[in-house]
C-alpha cells in the first residue's frame, strides 16, 4: 500500500520536510508517488482551485467553458462552488456530440434531499436527454441516460436514508456506447464501492445541442461542486480508483 500522508502531511507537501526531494521520497523505503487523475482520453477537466475568481469556470482540456450563475466560489479547500437549491447554476456553450464511449466524474457535498436535484452532467438537446445521476426525494439517488430520441432508462442505486450527505463524495459513471451498459461508482470515507454494474440503457444517437452542466438551471442542486472531468472513453474500475484516491485527501478523506 503506498503512503500518502506522514503526521498529516499530504505527499504534496513532504517535500518541505527536511529538504527531502518530492522526486527523490518514492525511492525511500519502497514509499511510492500516488498517481494523478487518468489522463487518457480526458475531454473536458474542471478544477476549482484553478478559478481565477471571476468569469467563467475554465476548461482546462477541451474549449467548454463553464458560466456560473448565482453560485458562490469558495477558495477554502477543498475549493468549490456552493449551489443554494433555488436558482444557481452553472452551464458551458452548446455543441454538438456524438455517440461514443463516456465517463463523467465529479466531487460534491450535498446538504439535502429535496424535491429533484441534478449534481451535474452532460445535457443532450434538451434539459431531460443526456447522462445525469440525481437525487429525488420520494425514491433517492437514480442515474438516467436519455437519448435524442427522448428514450430512458434509469436505475435507483441508493434509497434517500442511505445517501450520504453533508460531507465530500466522489461520483464516477461511464457508459460504453457499443453495448449501451452504464457503470457507476461512488468513494466516500469508506474507499471507493461500484453500485452499479453493466445497466442496460437505450442506444444513443448524436445529440446537436449538448452541453457540460454544474448544477442544474432546472433542478437546481443544494450543495457544494468541485472538481470535474470527463472522458471519451470508459474508465476501469481500476481507473476510477486511480482518481478516487489521487484525490481523496485534498477533499479531507
Amino acid at each position: 500500500m503506498a503512503i500518502d500522508k506522514i503526521s498529516g502531511k499530504a505527499y504534496a507537501d513532504i517535500d518541505a520536510v527536511s529538504g527531502v526531494a518530492t522526486s527523490g521520497i518514492k525511492k525511500i523505503s519502497a514509499v511510492t508517488a500516488p498517481s494523478g487523475i487518468v489522463t487518457a482520453n480526458l475531454r473536458n477537466k474542471y478544477t476549482p482551485s484553478n478559478y481565477s475568481g471571476t468569469g467563467a469556470l475554465l476548461d482546462e482540456i477541451g474549449s467548454q467553458n463553464i458560466s456560473i450563475s448565482g453560485a458562490t466560489y469558495s477558495s477554502t479547500q477543498p475549493a468549490h462552488f456552493d449551489f443554494d437549491g433555488v436558482n444557481d447554476y452553472g452551464g458551458s456553450s452548446t455543441a454538438s456530440w456524438s455517440p461514443s464511449d463516456l465517463s463523467v466524474g465529479w466531487w460534491f457535498n450535498q446538504d439535502t434531499i429535496s424535491g429533484i436535484q441534478v449534481q451535474a452532467s452532460l445535457y443532450g438537446g434538451s434539459y431531460t436527454q443526456g447522462l445525469f445521476p440525481y437525487t429525488y426525494s420520494v425514491v433517492g439517488a437514480r442515474a438516467r441516460w436519455t437519448n435524442a430520441s427522448n428514450q430512458f432508462t434509469e436505475t435507483t442505486y441508493f434509497s434517500r436514508s442511505a445517501f450520504p450527505l453533508n460531507q465530500w463524495v466522489y461520483i464516477g459513471v461511464s457508459r460504453n456506447n457499443s453495448t449501451a451498459k452504464m457503470n457507476l461508482y461512488i468513494g466516500t470515507s469508506s474507499g471507493l464501492t461500484q453500485y452499479v454494474t453493466n445497466f442496460s440503457t437505450t442506444s444513443a444517437s448524436t445529440f446537436t445541442n449538448s452541453w457540460v452542466v454544474y448544477g442544474s438551471p432546472d433542478y437546481p442542486f443544494n450543495g457544494s461542486l468541485g472538481d470535474y472531468h470527463i472522458y471519451n472513453s470508459v474508465l476501469s474500475t481500476a481507473e476510477w480508483t486511480q482518481n478516487f484516491n489521487a484525490q481523496k485527501a485534498y477533499y479531507g478523506l
